[in-house]
């Protein structure tokens, strides 16, 4: 899974199970910001989850230097940012 993620990282990892329920924890820093993968099997836990109404950073918060209006096609780390992260909220 961290074979994904461009440039070195300092991950944490942890994995909690508990009666057959099982959650996979990763954080991370990249692009200036904490990233947090969580892994679960569990529908209740990701349907409390969904209801905290937790969005992704806007591109123009992970990239403040940047003008994304003057990008005709995006490349290097915009493009893999927005293809790791945004891609799948893009495409529903």
């Amino acid at each position: 899974m961290i074979g994904l993620f461009c440039g070195s990282l300092t991950e944490e990892k942890n994995t909690f199970a508990d009666h057959g329920k099982t959650l996979i924890f990763y954080k991370f820093k990249e692009f200036a910001q904490v990233i947090v993968i969580l892994i679960a099997n569990d529908n209740n836990f990701i349907a409390c989850l969904c209801e905290k109404g937790l969005e992704l950073p806007a591109p123009e918060n992970v990239f403040p230097d940047r003008n994304w209006g003057c990008y005709g096609s995006l490349q290097g780390d915009m493009a893999f940012w927005l293809d790791v992260y945004w891609r799948l909220f893009l495409i529903v």
